[in-house]
């Protein structure tokens, strides 16, 4: 990871949380290594941004 790389916050309610920390819990005993629910955040950015701009469009 780039150590110049700069961080900011997003607030996340509590319910959508535990959401992401459920979902990290089962991808870590799926594949034995600890997965923190940043990381399935940073996964669903990297991963699927472009479907859910596209998808919100669609919906207009």
């Amino acid at each position: 990871m780039n150590d110049d790389m700069k961080y900011t916050s997003l607030r996340v309610r509590e319910d959508r949380k535990m959401q992401l920390e459920r979902a990290a819990i089962d991808v870590s005993h799926a594949i034995g290594k600890t997965v923190k629910w940043t990381d399935v955040a940073n996964y669903l950015f990297t991963n699927h941004l472009k479907d859910a701009v596209k998808d919100m469009k669609a919906a207009r």
